[in-house]
């Protein structure tokens, strides 16, 4: 598990074996754990990297909702079945690198509940082979509302860019639970000369 405030750069090939897992530290209050590798010469990815659930957390985070209603980020959170006001969306299309929100909990006094946003991840490399995934989603709520995903922001500078058939790229919102509403999806941001990529986005 990556525990850095700050990218590292690799020249460097990087393999994700079948079955395994790269990730990075959750949030710790305003504290911003990344999963940030830059200058890459390769990348190749048949099992996981993730940052799922690594954003914020305990109602924290510019698209936290209020009283069970899911994080925002991408797009609006999910309400509750009362109609309780939502958090906007925010961040930047085309260039996504802030933390996904928390959802809410059960109640304004009690926000433990809500699910945490998604992370960080951000990838600069030459190549990438892709037949496992790219995540960074919400998670679930235990008591509440959902947190939204995070962000993805891929850069494949050569000309050879993205093969490969994975599973997919996803920074999808965590469900809500009962009357909890979901969190929105996060974003994603693929720059690419070329492509012979066919998993899923």
């Amino acid at each position: 598990e990556w525990r850095r405030t700050d990218p590292i750069t690799l020249y460097d090939n990087i393999t994700v074996q079948t079955g395994g897992a790269f990730s990075c530290s959750r949030a710790q209050g305003t504290t911003i754990y990344s999963l940030n590798l830059q200058g890459l010469t390769s990348l190749s990815v048949a099992g996981k990297v993730t940052a799922n659930g690594k954003g914020y957390w305990n109602d924290l985070g510019a698209g936290a909702g209020t009283k069970l209603v899911g994080g925002a980020y991408g797009g609006i959170g999910g309400t509750d079945n009362m109609g309780t006001l939502r958090a906007q969306p925010y961040g930047n299309v085309k260039l996504p690198l802030l933390l996904g929100s928390s959802g809410s909990g059960t109640s304004n006094l009690n926000n433990y509940g809500g699910g945490a946003g998604g992370g960080i991840i951000e990838i600069d490399t030459n190549t990438l082979n892709l037949t496992g995934s790219i995540e960074a989603s919400g998670n679930a709520a235990s008591s509440g509302g959902g947190g939204s995903g995070g962000s993805i922001y891929v850069h494949v500078h050569d000309g050879s860019g993205i093969s490969g058939n994975g599973a997919f790229i996803k920074a999808n919102g965590g469900g809500g639970t009962g009357s909890g509403g979901a969190g929105s999806g996060g974003r994603i941001s693929v720059v690419y000369d070329s492509t012979t990529y066919t998993g899923g986005i």
